[in-house]
């Protein structure tokens, strides 16, 4: 399986290869469930105009351009503007190296990832046009900032200006009217579960650290240790003195002792052994991944709503995003249902990669005409 990158521009979140096999370590650095904010699907504006400095062939370079003379295949027209297939496979290419490391999706998420680039194409053309319309503009002073001082090509700050002259359209779409208290109240009505406290649970650790390389006498040794531990627990021995001695956690100077964790922070396997526990009682020995644990359940209290007065600028924070974020996308459907947009599907059938992998080299040149200067020598255009 191909391992994401982390997430950028909306695209799905890296895979958590290691959930629910740390323990201690995990837990202190776990986030409470119910408790994670959404982020923006725009990335920081600084970092976006670095990145498009910096790009060897960037990944919009003439999107929103008139027709080439250079008779390059078509991907999509939006109204009197068309996207090449040049253009277009130099965002795929660069958005695969942004989001996977091995620089390509998983097999059953490529037609996906294909079709969820031209659309980022077509927008950003869509917006464009956007803003020739509105006469929005920004002053050269403003793309030196953004610069920060970076050498760029008169076509990089085109792209900057271009960026900057979108993000002003979407602070002017985003102003949206400030709440009304019946709107918080009734936003925290209506989406109880983001503003419950999960289930909390206080816990008790011993852990038998083993390498994980470790041969599997070793791990079994630990298991036959860890049950005869276990036995001598429910017989009365002590957990506290038995962590201080034996346990390899970072909490055995506590007695084992980890706190409150929130469900879900937890991984399944542990989850599911801790869930069968009442508070007092010892587990069966588990294995994990830096060797065997044995837990012990101290307290759990149990998932509770919040009290509005508490999480009011929570609530109010969230409304105004969840507003904010469908003036955008409003914007951006009210456009594409009144512009005319055609699309060449063929280009989007994931059979075509063959072909661009080989194609793209001449690609970048045929870029690198259109747009003298934007592609660095070390991109191996002559």
């Amino acid at each position: 399986m191909a391992e994401r990158r982390e997430p950028r521009s909306g695209f799905p979140e890296p895979t958590n290869a290691t959930a629910g096999r740390r323990v201690a370590p995990a837990l202190d650095k776990g986030q409470p469930a119910g408790r994670r904010e959404g982020g923006s699907t725009l990335r920081p504006l600084g970092s976006l105009l670095t990145t498009l400095i910096l790009l060897v062939a960037p990944p919009w370079a003439g999107a929103g351009e008139p027709a080439p003379a250079d008779g390059a295949q078509v991907l999509a027209r939006v109204g009197d503007t068309v996207i090449t297939v040049p253009e277009y496979r130099a965002a795929l290419h660069q958005r695969q190296r942004w989001t996977f490391y091995h620089g390509q999706p998983p097999e059953g998420e490529r037609a996906t990832f294909r079709r969820k680039v031209a659309d980022e194409l077509i927008d950003r053309v869509l917006l464009l046009q956007e803003v020739e319309r509105r006469e929005i503009q920004v002053q050269p002073h403003a793309v030196e900032q953004a610069l920060k001082g970076k050498r760029a090509s008169a076509a990089q700050r085109k792209q900057v200006e271009q960026q900057l002259r979108i993000q002003r359209l979407r602070e002017q779409v985003e102003d949206v009217a400030p709440p009304k208290e019946a709107d918080l109240r009734g936003y925290f009505k209506d989406h109880p579960e983001k503003f419950t406290e999960p289930e909390r649970l206080r816990l008790s650790l011993i852990l038998l650290g083993v390498n994980a390389s470790a041969p599997p006498q070793a791990w079994d040794a630990a298991r036959r240790e860890a049950e005869q531990m276990v036995a001598e627990l429910r017989d009365g021995a002590s957990f506290e003195e038995t962590a201080r001695l034996r346990s390899a956690d970072q909490s055995a100077a506590k007695g084992g002792d980890m706190g409150y964790v929130h469900r879900g922070m937890l991984g399944d396997p542990v989850q599911k052994i801790i869930a069968e526990l009442e508070p007092g009682e010892v587990s069966d020995p588990a294995m994990v991944l830096e060797g065997i644990a044995v837990f012990r359940l101290d307290d759990r209290q149990s998932a509770h709503r919040m009290e509005y007065a508490r999480v009011r600028e929570r609530v109010k924070d969230l409304w105004r995003r969840e507003r904010r974020e469908k003036a955008w996308q409003g914007l951006l459907q009210d456009l594409r249902a009144k512009t005319p947009i055609t699309i060449n599907e063929q280009y989007l059938e994931p059979q075509h990669e063959s072909k661009e992998n080989a194609q793209r080299g001449r690609d970048v040149k045929v870029l690198a005409r259109r747009f003298e200067g934007s592609v660095p020598k070390e991109a191996g255009v002559p």
